[in-house]
């Protein structure tokens, strides 16, 4: 009987190799899309547990006692001073906060210690750390008892808003705990014109227009806040304590801040200390529209101010500050409103884009000559836009 053997090849060294780089360049791709699928959860995850803290926020901030529509449209009305009509116009009485008149945003302060909130004439509100500070002082008309003269008078209708409101920490009691805070910015709906003087509320002359709409910003606290408890003679063991004492009470080591920027660079700090830093308040940026470029990757828009033209000792608006801060405007998924309301996404920059420019993820249909932005230096939970009072008020 004959017999045949078979010789099997094997594969040899060249072909494993090719076989392993091959492998190892699928490992690749997939790595690179696992850290986004995580990110993508975890934006998904903060924008679910955000959302009834947004709900109750925005129910709290328009059923106050004193935040009813009468609250936002008397705000909306306050003018500047303008001593060329007739009669002329007084400058709003010490305290008074007009919002401003073309219908850009206004971002409220957030106090950075205890103090107080005086206005002339008015008693000094105590104001706690934290606080959010909305309304104005109004001078307005009161007909003098049996006489036909009218007499002014100053009516407080500042809002103090502390931080415990604002504030959600899922284990208030434990030396850390995730959660969130929420910021407002607000804005008149419309320009005025009355008679040729821009902003004015003249005499005899109905408002056009006193709507008021405000953008809610819900915002994951920093990641690495917490306490030591008895770092500092036991002070403090609960972060609730280190977020919401008086802290006249407590020394500087042990007080914490739901989100924290370096004092002197402005820059977040995602540490919630509060030596050497101060709140990160919302912040306001300027988009130049005749760099704009589109094409099927979104829309590229130069960026050429972050809050540099309004005055104010916090370092994140001196001017020229949007050189470090553009870059956390520019992260993926990054949320922006526009002056007229509208909602922005931004999308992932590209190699070739300038270092000054943010890519929104679908292109602006229309705006002006400019355009005004609102956002949050670290990436929001949750954005929301809604009218503070019913239309036509």
């Amino acid at each position: 009987m004959n017999t045949r053997s078979y010789i099997r090849s094997a594969f040899s060294l060249i072909e494993i190799l090719l076989a392993i780089a091959i492998l190892l360049i699928a490992l690749l791709g997939v790595a690179a899309v696992f850290p986004r699928v995580l990110l993508t959860q975890q934006d998904a995850s903060r924008s679910v547990s955000a959302l009834p803290q947004e709900e109750q926020a925005k129910a709290a901030l328009l059923a106050r006692e004193r935040t009813g529509p009468e609250f936002w449209t008397a705000w909306a009305e306050q003018s500047p001073a303008n001593p060329t009509v007739n009669p002329p116009i007084p400058a709003p009485p010490a305290g008074a906060i007009p919002l401003p008149f073309d219908g850009s945003w206004y971002v409220p302060p957030i106090t950075t210690d205890d103090t107080t909130y005086p206005a002339a004439g008015l008693p000094t509100l105590p104001v706690p750390h934290g606080s959010l500070v909305i309304g104005t002082v109004i001078r307005e008309a009161q007909q003098a008892f049996g006489s036909n003269a009218a007499t002014p008078f100053l009516r407080d209708r500042r809002i103090i808003i502390p931080l415990k409101e604002r504030l959600r920490l899922d284990n208030p009691d434990s030396p850390t705990s995730a959660g969130s805070v929420w910021d407002i910015a607000i804005r008149r709906m419309t320009f005025r014109d009355f008679g040729g003087n821009f902003g004015q509320i003249l005499p005899g002359n109905a408002p056009v227009d006193s709507r008021v709409q405000i953008a809610m910003f819900v915002r994951p606290l920093d990641s690495r806040l917490g306490v030591i408890p008895g770092e500092q003679n036991n002070s403090v063991k609960s972060l609730r304590e280190a977020l919401y004492s008086r802290w006249g009470a407590l020394p500087a080591a042990d007080r914490r801040l739901p989100l924290a920027v370096d004092a002197t660079e402005g820059i977040p700090t995602n540490d919630g200390l509060y030596q050497d830093r101060i709140y990160s308040n919302l912040l306001l940026a300027s988009i130049s529209v005749g760099t704009s470029t589109t094409n099927n990757t979104g829309q590229l828009l130069e960026v050429f101010d972050i809050d540099g033209d309004t005055p104010s000792a916090n370092p994140l608006t001196a001017p020229g500050r949007y050189e470090d801060l553009i870059r956390f405007m520019r992260v993926p998924g990054q949320i922006l409103v526009g002056d007229d309301g509208s909602v922005i996404e931004v999308a992932a920059s590209m190699a070739s884009d300038p270092l000054t420019s943010v890519r929104l993820a679908k292109p602006l249909t229309t705006f002006g000559t400019g355009y005004q932005v609102v956002f949050s230096p670290q990436k929001p939970s949750r954005v929301s836009v809604f009218m503070a009072n019913p239309p036509g008020r």
